[in-house]
């Protein structure tokens, strides 16, 4: 449960605030750095960097073998918040459910929770209006720095990465 709680709290901590199709046409050194998902992976490390410090590490009680557990179940989790494997966490989750759950079997115990850490990651639209326009404004907010950063280094930007687009977002949400 900590180490749910670890990831949930860390799956977004360094976040630069760029897509990582923007950080490879720049070369980015995190690029240079991580495989893919290049972001997850800079999440997952910078996490792991942070629990290094005896200060900040919950689980330094933990046998090796446990601790490794831990960090596995971190990584697995922060890495199923890319949403290039939404779709695929969907399908396991309907195979599974169509087949019979088992909980005693770990991919069953797996999948359940990369996607409840997808879940948490993209639940702002569940939270009171409030929050959740302070979010999603912080997102396009991210979104259209992007977007200029894009133009001013002439690298073709999506209309919906336009702040100049700013009024046709619900547009681009079909």
């Amino acid at each position: 449960m900590k180490a749910l709680m670890i990831a949930s709290i860390s799956h977004d901590v360094g976040h630069p605030g760029l897509n990582e199709s923007y950080l490879k046409k720049v070369q980015c050194t995190l690029t240079r750095m991580y495989d893919d998902p290049v972001i997850e992976q800079h999440h997952v490390q910078t996490c792991f960097l942070i629990l290094q410090d005896i200060r900040c590490n919950i689980f330094c009680d933990l046998g090796s073998d446990d601790y490794k557990e831990v960090l596995d179940v971190i990584k697995m989790t922060i890495e199923s918040t890319n949403l290039q494997k939404y779709k695929l966490q969907c399908e396991r989750m309907r195979h599974i459910v169509e087949t019979g759950v088992d909980f005693r079997k770990k991919h069953v115990r797996n999948s359940l929770k990369a996607l409840m850490m997808m879940a948490c990651d993209l639940c702002s639209g569940w939270k009171r209006w409030d929050e959740h326009k302070n979010v999603v404004w912080s997102l396009y907010k991210e979104i259209f720095n992007q977007g200029d950063k894009e133009v001013s280094f002439g690298i073709i930007t999506p209309e919906h990465m336009l702040r100049a687009n700013a009024e046709n977002i619900p547009k681009y949400q079909r």
